[in-house]
């Protein structure tokens, strides 16, 4: 990633673009499973020089959104999240909610958001 100075605040820059898909998982163990397994290919697939993106930590923030209110904002440090039934049912979420997501950076603040609408 290159960062621009663009009318006093920083703006990230597409180096390249890597396609993203996010969906809900209701089995834990399957989603941990292709998570390995993408990892795995990823790893096989790396080139032997990679460029930094000089982060002092992977982080990502989640907001939880239900009939148009927030109902949860998380931060968390993998790419992974479980939003258990007993987190819905505290929040007062229920079958229909949303989930947007964005890596965070310290040089440049909050990513692109993905979003999922989840009707249960």
């Amino acid at each position: 990633m290159t960062v621009r100075v663009g009318e006093g605040k920083l703006e990230p820059k597409r180096y390249w673009d890597v396609p993203f898909e996010m969906r809900a998982v209701n089995d834990e163990r399957e989603a941990q499973e292709e998570l390995i397994q993408r990892l795995k290919e990823a790893v096989d697939i790396r080139l032997l020089a990679e460029v930094p993106l000089g982060e002092v930590s992977e982080r990502y923030r989640l907001w939880v959104r239900a009939a148009g209110t927030l109902r949860r904002e998380v931060t968390v440090a993998s790419p992974s999240w479980t939003y258990t039934g007993a987190d819905q049912a505290a929040d007062g979420v229920g079958a229909s909610f949303s989930v947007e997501v964005a890596q965070l950076s310290d040089r440049v603040g909050p990513g692109h958001l993905a979003r999922i609408e989840i009707d249960g």
